[in-house]
């Protein structure tokens, strides 16, 4: 782990918390019980996949962003920087 996985965390946390109070949230940073069969919104994050790429500068990584509840899946976003 890297400073920048902490950062990233932070960064998304911050707007998750901010907004949803209540929803539980998963990340690989940040690993609370979590029972995926309760009704409860849970955010599931990785804030920096690829982070020995991305630590040597190699751009490719990515975020993802995910909202589960009751074991089914709402919505997951995977942002990719891919080099060319």
């Amino acid at each position: 782990m890297t400073d920048a996985d902490f950062a990233a965390q932070s960064a998304i946390l911050d707007v998750i918390t901010t907004r949803f109070p209540d929803h539980a949230i998963l990340s690989e940073e940040r690993q609370p019980g979590v029972d995926w069969s309760a009704s409860r919104l849970t955010w599931v994050i990785d804030p920096l996949d690829g982070t020995t790429n991305y630590a040597h500068q190699f751009p490719s990584f990515s975020v993802a962003v995910a909202l589960v509840q009751a074991g089914e899946l709402h919505i997951g976003v995977c942002m990719t920087r891919c080099a060319a």
